[in-house]
């Protein structure tokens, strides 16, 4: 089965070439495997006897000194100090000579002893001594070893057999000796253990040594309730002495693996003694793929040669880490692979459609066993057919010479420095606030002075010295600020861009040259020379600064081109390079002839040479300047085992080689789509491409995510909303596995793919991430989105409410063939389900024998995804239409009547609010008709305002007067409105600035915690990681901040179990303190209920 090799010190075997046969069960060569004696014995051992037997002689010579303090311990066990005493003075036996080795170590045995004595009396020696310990004890200073005792046990505290390490390495030696030794002296030894049986714990070391022992293996697995009882290091040993699938089958439920060191070293045993039956035994392992024992029990199952290791691995096929497994099975075992994907190919769920993935690449590699099944292979069309992209891609078209660049000298870029603000941008930008603009700054002067006198370095700081300092003092420092630190703070430097624009522009500009990826963000208002090079060069070189530039070059378009020129025709190969790569991208979406015109300003040959630049090269030579790059592609890419792609028409798919060079064109479109694709994607059915490039995803992951991420990004262009279903997740759970870069990347390809499902997925995450950094980038991606839309945030998160494929009044027809029910939702969003009579019945019924076999199950699987559909979106939409209240957010009539009333879920939640327009409240009746508080039907003109009114603005009687007609119709709000809670400030707290009635009150810890579920965020903590600071944001710039004593301990939140309220006072950049007055009823009633809710014990 496998060529064994041997080394000085140590018995390996060696993994041998692949079987034709898929019957050889493979060990990978870099595991070792405990040896088992075989007939005829194989193989030979060597070691270092001699050394083995001098460590010997000084217990056979009485020279025991090493050895006083253990036997003069008083808490050794007096059996094992005689025991030991007689052998020290002449009178030897197993027991003393175990108890002095012992102390010495259990190393000396196997050689030593076996040299000195012979195997047989070492076996003994070893198994005499497997219950007996030496316990180390403090010395008197604390640290170094003491006094040791002799102890032996019987079973450890708690029941658990534990063997000493060296005693564990010393069996392990001694059962290679014996597996290889000659005949007589193997029966010595085995005549010689078999007196040593004595216990269930000593029955199964026995066996551990001599596995080829078969009736003493049986025996050992008969015995359960010891096993039960002996723990994880006693059942290893078993484990590894296992040499018939009948002896796996007596231990029953007991044939589980445990977790322990070297479990590479157990799998490997276990499979060289029962061969394919070590798979059901890897069952606990593999449910965590990715873990220390998940991965060697899925490396194992992928080279065992059975349909029921196959089937494991394809069970877990949605689990991270499984992949590999699959692989290595379809590579090694590809006849038996084939047998055994079709059936669960079959099916609609996500594992039928995974299997049918590799089914449709494994059909690729070997036609010849597809057709041998009798699988269909589909036809593949000749390469005459196919456009000459998939045939000879550009960077097979190379040409042997690149022309000359053209270069015209004078050319000079614009002067002067523009800022052009998109609109509403300034003002959301004076609004942002990122970490260090959220923490107030009492007095600017202790910053001031130390910047002045050059003291001020840490960047932070810096911050909010511009960010919050009085605008005489600040602004005429801007121009030599320098913040020299290569971290993303764009979202603090946005407002000081907001507040002081032009000025601002070089301190922005030399925090986007050292952090391009980050604080390259704030240079998006500015056009001028610089900063037009400085992104241009971005986009054609810094991959990490791509997007941001992207983003620039779409923003400003056709006014950048003349900035762009100059490099594009001059002599600077590393500026040129940049300038033509944005100018070809502005082509892209204005066309060149709107370029060329945008280009006129620098003259007739200009405009007559551009055209030529603009068009993107085909081809160029390997070493020439402006080559066409060569794809890069990894050694994990097996273009054979991915599906097939197939043709728009025509029904036939790719050849191998033209799949191939799909893979190149996918690597080589990070940023930008290749050409050659673009031709691909016109001939190729858009869902067979969104299969192979998921494929070619999970080939990327099978190989443990190699850099670059070209096969993420490459779902930019070929993903469909399929493939953000699957991605979704993926990247959701990817900072969690040390994968940020990898996610913010996901969700650049989300807003790439660009559909509504892509989208509101983006928007989910936004939302609902767990990791901050991820939910920070997935909501600036929302808003770039949004931006390019010309929508804000919430309009484009109205438009991304799914409809879960419900008609417009809310139903879905569910078809169990013979049968069919239709399915709607009442004003809380629980299912309805009627019968083709309309007859409501309890639930959905299970599939009946006359159902249809197929859709019926389908139907019933499609009504579990829809019920947890609805409820996971009726969560998010219950959250966002509270927050829409007390932002106070309005809807034009169009917008209400799209996206609430007509809406088959939004609706349901939209009846049971008031919603006002002017001074008019009015609800939502059952026929999606507006009724007023005396139930009297009104009309919304089309040029009215609507939003959820808030009860604070709600006059006694008109609250009085809603809440009764919802009690009288048994309306359940979504969330509270007409019952909630409102406060008022008094007339004192209006005119200042301070909160005295919530100071010095006595807060539990966890309270001051919980504000964070809302508006509320944690301060920056001080020395000794303590925060003595909670902040809310407020409208207009304002900040509410709440002073803490003693603080909260950063990692040791319930170190301070509780807190005391010091001052709660606002905070703004104002020249005169702001008060409460400034606040609106609402946002006023809201932070009152809120400082109320945390106070009230």
């Amino acid at each position: 089965m496998r060529a064994a090799h041997v080394t000085d010190r140590w018995l390996e075997w060696g993994d041998a070439v692949l079987n034709v046969d898929e019957g050889a069960l493979e060990i990978p060569g870099k595991w070792s495997v405990l040896p088992r004696r075989r007939d005829p014995v194989q193989g030979r051992v060597k070691g270092d006897f001699e050394t083995a037997a001098r460590q010997l002689r000084p217990l056979a010579e009485g020279d025991a000194d090493w050895g006083t303090a253990a036997l003069d311990d008083p808490g050794s066990e007096p059996r094992l100090v005689e025991a030991a005493r007689a052998q020290l003075a002449g009178e030897p036996t197993l027991l003393g000579t175990a108890a002095l080795v012992a102390i010495q170590g259990f190393g000396i045995v196997p050689d030593g002893l076996a040299l000195e004595h012979g195997l047989p009396f070492a076996a003994e020696v070893l198994v005499e001594g497997c219950d007996i310990e030496v316990r180390s004890k403090p010395g008197p200073d604390g640290w170094k070893p003491g006094p040791i005792g002799l102890q032996a046990w019987a079973r450890h505290p708690g029941g658990r057999t534990v063997f000493a390490s060296d005693w564990s390495c010393a069996a392990k030696r001694l059962r290679t000796l014996l597996a290889f030794a000659d005949e007589p002296e193997y029966r010595a030894a085995v005549a010689a253990l078999a007196g040593h049986r004595r216990s269930a714990e000593r029955r199964i070391v026995v066996s551990y040594l001599v596995p080829s022992e078969t009736a003493w293996v049986d025996e050992c697995c008969a015995d359960l309730p010891a096993l039960e009882r002996g723990g994880a290091d006693l059942r290893t040993m078993l484990l590894c002495s296992l040499g018939t699938p009948e002896q796996v089958a007596a231990l029953g439920e007991l044939a589980v693996i445990p977790c322990v060191s070297g479990i590479e070293e157990v799998l490997a045993t276990m499979a060289d003694g029962i061969g394919p039956a070590v798979a059901p035994l890897l069952t606990r392992l593999i449910k965590y793929p990715g873990s220390r024992f998940g991965k060697p029990a899925v490396e194992l199952l992928g080279r065992v040669p059975s349909d029921e290791a196959f089937q494991m691995l394809l069970d877990g096929l949605g689990k991270e880490g499984v992949r590999p497994g699959v692989a290595e099975f379809m590579r090694r075992f590809p006849a038996r692979a084939m047998r055994v994907l079709p059936p669960v190919a079959a099916g609609g769920s996500q594992k039928a459609a995974a299997a049918r993935r590799l089914l449709d690449g494994h059909m690729l590699a070997h036609p010849d066993l597809a057709a041998a099944e009798g699988l269909t292979v589909e036809v593949v069309v000749e390469a005459g057919s196919l456009p000459a992209a998939l045939v000879t891609p550009s960077w097979l078209r190379a040409s042997k010479e690149a022309p000359d660049p053209v270069v015209i000298p004078g050319l000079k870029a614009p002067s002067g420095e523009n800022l052009v603000w998109e609109p509403g941008e300034r003002e959301k930008w004076a609004a942002t606030r990122g970490y260090w603009t959220k923490q107030t700054l009492d007095d600017h002067k202790p910053h001031l002075q130390n910047y002045l006198a050059g003291r001020l370095a840490y960047p932070g700081h810096q911050i909010q010295l511009f960010g919050q300092g009085p605008e005489e003092v600040v602004r005429p420092l801007l121009a030599d600020w320098n913040l020299k630190e290569a971290v993303d703070h764009s979202a603090d430097l946005m407002p000081i861009v907001a507040r002081y624009e032009l000025d601002a522009r070089p301190a922005a500009f030399r925090a986007g040259k050292r952090d391009g990826a980050g604080n390259g963000w704030v240079l998006l208002p500015f056009l001028d020379a610089e900063v037009t090079r400085l992104m241009a060069d971005r986009l054609a070189r810094v991959k990490s600064a791509r997007r941001v530039s992207d983003t620039y070059f779409r923003r400003h378009g056709l006014k950048a081109v003349p900035y762009l020129v100059p490099d594009a025709f001059g002599k600077r190969r590393t500026a040129r390079d940049g300038a033509l790569e944005a100018l070809r991208l502005i082509a892209s979406m204005h066309g060149p002839e709107q370029v060329v015109d945008a280009a006129r300003e620098h003259g007739d040959e200009v405009a007559a040479g551009l055209p030529s630049l603009l068009a993107v090269p085909e081809s160029a030579p390997d070493g020439v300047p402006d080559a066409e790059p060569v794809p890069k592609i990894g050694r994990w890419v097996d273009v054979a085992r991915l599906p097939r792609v197939r043709l728009r028409e025509g029904g036939t798919v790719l050849p191998l080689p033209a799949a191939g060079h799909l893979v190149g064109m996918l690597s080589l479109s990070a940023l930008q789509e290749h050409p050659d694709l673009k031709a691909a994607r016109d001939v190729c059915d858009p869902a067979s491409l969104a299969e192979f490039g998921w494929a070619l995803l999970e080939q990327w992951q099978a190989a443990r995510l190699p850099s670059p991420l070209w096969p993420l990004e490459a779902l930019r262009w070929i993903g469909d909303d399929e493939t953000v279903r699957r991605l979704a997740p993926v990247i959701a759970a990817w900072p969690g596995e040390s994968g940020h870069t990898r996610a913010v990347r996901g969700l650049w390809v989300l807003a790439g793919i660009g559909t509504e499902v892509a989208l509101l997925k983006l928007d989910t995450i936004a939302r609902r991430s767990t990791f901050k950094g991820l939910k920070k980038a997935a909501q600036e991606t929302v808003r770039q989105v949004a931006d390019r839309l010309g929508l804000s945030e919430e309009r484009l998160a109205d438009r991304l409410v799914p409809g879960l494929g419900l008609d417009a009044d809310g139903t879905a027809v569910l078809d169990y063939g013979p049968r069919r029910f239709t399915v709607g939702f009442d004003e809380q969003l629980r299912p309805l389900v009627r019968d083709e009579k309309g007859r409501p019945r309890t639930s959905l019924p299970a599939p009946g024998v006359r159902d249809d076999a197929v859709l019926a199950p389908a139907a019933r699987r499609s009504f579990t995804e829809l019920k947890k559909d609805v409820r996971a979106v009726a969560g998010d939409q219950i959250r966002r239409l509270e927050s829409a209240m007390v932002a106070q957010r309005r809807w034009t009539a169009a917008e209400f009547r799209r996206f609430l009333v007509g809406h088959p879920l939004m609706w349901h939640l939209a009846r049971r609010l008031v919603w006002v327009s002017g001074t008019t409240g009015f609800r939502l009746a059952e026929d999606r008709t507006f009724a007023d508080v005396d139930d009297e039907a009104i009309a919304l003109p089309d040029g009215a305002e609507v939003g959820i009114v808030h009860p604070v603005r709600l006059p006694a009687a008109a609250l009085g007067a809603w809440s009764e007609l919802f009690a009288d119709y048994q309306i359940l709000q979504p969330f509270p409105q007409l019952g909630r809670a409102v406060h008022a400030l008094t007339e004192d707290e209006c005119a200042g600035g301070r909160l005295t009635r919530f100071e010095d009150v006595p807060v539990p810890t966890g309270k001051v915690l919980g504000l964070t579920r809302g508006a509320w965020e944690r301060g920056t903590p001080e020395d000794g990681g303590v925060e003595t600071r909670m902040t809310r944001p407020l409208p207009g710039g304002l900040t509410l901040v709440a002073d803490l004593d003693p603080g909260i301990v950063i990692g040791l939140v319930d170190h301070f179990p509780e807190q005391r309220l010091r001052s709660i006072a606002l905070a703004g950049r104002r020249e005169t303190p702001p008060t409460f007055g400034d606040l609106d009823p609402v946002t006023a009633s809201e932070l009152l209920t809120e400082l109320t809710g945390l106070t009230t014990p």
